[in-house]
């Protein structure tokens, strides 16, 4: 029992000694209590409004996302494969195996396709060409990320190494699965008016549906009759004499050599061999073509220049839209 009383005598000195260390000391001054203070002001006791530009402050900072898939472009002989975010929408634009697809993907196959991109071996080959000497390779890659890193190699023609080949065809197959759904992109030829309606007419469908390489980069355009030199200079043609209307079929695309001239005309043989006699085969400047042909159908006549696979494509076209080739002749310099 007086070893309870002598505890409970320490617990309650304890007790007295604690509450007698926040009584102040009458000699002591008084202290002032403490308050946030500005530091900008110190006579301030309100503490500095917080910055909303302070990243720091802000819980929807991009950086704290994880990095992502934000472009890509591959290109192995003829393939060509593009894609690129915008607005949270993951955009495609792949020729694959000769066949065109563009259109959007739901975002979740960003993550198939950068699974497939880092199993395929294609960024540790990061660096194997100089960016500059990128210009005429047809095989390569590019990548770039949301926090603005980048990757890219590049090779000379389909002399890629075994490496990228294998990488290469690791991801087309999971791309190819990718875009089955998406309809077969069928470009086709801008219109510039005012376009003769028969000339137009003739043209336009034919050309639609004829397969012409880059076609959603290729026009139909009239001719203007108001001068008649100007016409004739335009046309390639000595004299725009008994020719009603005209229409000029070409590519925007600087590096392709491609023209077809289609007029009406009375005397078609005449024009014919107008259109053979002033063929110029300089009308390029950084590009010539292999070929020209002249085709009649009825009271139209058409010349055509280009080069390779567009010649034959065109050539194709016009025979099945019931179109006559009179005169064939090959760039006397190729």
């Amino acid at each position: 029992m007086k070893k309870i009383l002598s505890l409970l005598l320490v617990v309650v000195l304890a007790l007295s000694m604690a509450a007698c260390g926040n009584n102040p000391d009458p000699t002591e001054p008084p202290t002032e209590p403490s308050v946030p203070t500005n530091p900008t002001n110190p006579t301030d006791p309100t503490p500095p409004p917080t910055d909303p530009t302070d990243p720091t402050d802000d819980p929807t900072d991009p950086t704290d996302g994880a990095v992502t898939l934000d472009m890509m472009t591959m290109t192995y002989g003829t393939d060509l494969i593009t894609l690129y975010m915008m607005d949270g929408a993951l955009i495609v634009d792949a020729t694959i195996d000769g066949v065109r697809k563009v259109g959007e993907l739901d975002a979740s196959a960003l993550a198939t396709i950068e699974t497939a991109l880092n199993e395929s071996g294609l960024l540790a080959l990061d660096g194997a060409a100089e960016w500059g000497e990128e210009m005429g390779k047809t095989a390569g890659y590019y990548v770039s990320y949301s926090d603005w890193t980048a990757k890219s190699a590049n090779y000379e023609g389909v002399d890629a190494p075994e490496a990228f080949v294998t990488g290469y065809n690791t991801v087309k197959s999971v791309l190819v699965t990718l875009l089955a759904d998406l309809p077969v992109f069928v470009p086709e030829i801008q219109v510039f008016e005012p376009v003769d309606a028969d000339l137009l007419n003739e043209l336009q469908p034919m050309l639609n549906n004829s397969g012409i390489q880059g076609l959603d980069q290729m026009f139909i355009q009239g001719i203007p009759m108001d001068d008649a030199e100007s016409f004739a200079f335009t046309a390639g043609l000595s004299s725009a004499e008994g020719i009603t209307a005209g229409a000029n079929c070409g590519s925007m695309m600087i590096t392709t050599a491609y023209s077809l001239i289609v007029v009406k005309a009375a005397d078609t043989d005449a024009v014919a061999a107008d259109f053979a006699t002033n063929l110029d085969w300089n009308k390029w400047i950084c590009v010539r073509p292999s070929n020209a042909a002249i085709f009649v159908k009825g009271d139209m006549v058409a010349c055509l220049m280009a080069s390779d696979l567009m010649y034959t494509q065109t050539v194709d076209a016009l025979t099945n839209a019931g179109w006559t080739s009179v005169n064939e002749l090959t760039n006397p310099e190729m």
